[in-house]
């Protein structure tokens, strides 16, 4: 729990020092994000390794989901996911205001891009933190959390770290509730599959939602 504290603080205080100019180093400071999630995922799984041998796959849950949802449940775990997202906006815009908080420098920089930015952006902003952040906080951190104080425990405790690496409450609040989603999914299935795929597309809808108004 130090370390994955410490590692959270680290990319935490780093987020916040980053001034977004560019698309360019939107993308660079979201997939440098993303790849030290992923590689503090893979270190944490090869350290409970060394105690309790099991697979990679297994730890990150990213094997076959053993319980899969039909086709018709996992289109409404999207449209579940996008219709809370976008309460959970609405919410956020009414304390907070039209500014978007920390988003708006990002939230300007997506209104005027090119479409091979925002393509970039796309896998930046969308795919990459999807894959990374499912895989750390649903694949190993639930798991192993739940194991130690229970389904409630392990998901409270997984979703409320998941939102401290959105930096503020505007952003973090909304993530908890939806890392409860998220959560929720993988421990229906048995696997991250549904909501790597729930997270992406919310994600992608975010993306390219200020571009497609103009």
């Amino acid at each position: 729990m130090a370390a994955l504290g410490a590692g959270l603080g680290f990319l935490t205080i780093s987020a916040v020092a980053f001034a977004p100019t560019s698309i360019a180093s939107v993308c660079g400071a979201a997939l440098s994000t993303s790849l030290a999630l992923l590689s503090f995922a893979w270190a944490m799984a090869a350290a409970i390794a060394l105690k309790n041998p099991q697979s990679r796959a297994a730890l990150f849950r990213v094997n076959p989901a053993p319980n899969p949802l039909p086709r018709w449940g996992l289109a409404l775990a999207v449209a579940g996911t996008l219709g809370l997202s976008h309460l959970l906006g609405l919410i956020v815009a009414t304390i907070d205001g039209p500014t978007e908080g920390a988003l708006a420098p990002v939230n300007a920089l997506l209104t005027d891009a090119s479409w091979g930015a925002l393509l970039a952006a796309a896998l930046a902003l969308a795919i990459a933190p999807a894959l990374s952040e499912e895989i750390l906080f649903r694949g190993l951190l639930l798991g192993r959390f739940c194991a130690r104080l229970g389904t409630a425990g392990g998901l409270a405790l997984s979703s409320l770290l998941f939102g401290m690496i959105h930096l503020n409450l505007a952003q973090g609040a909304p993530a908890v509730v939806l890392g409860l989603y998220f959560g929720g999914l993988t421990l229906r299935t048995g696997s991250v599959h549904a909501a790597i795929l729930c997270h992406g597309i919310n994600n992608l809808v975010v993306v390219f939602a200020g571009r497609s108004m103009n």
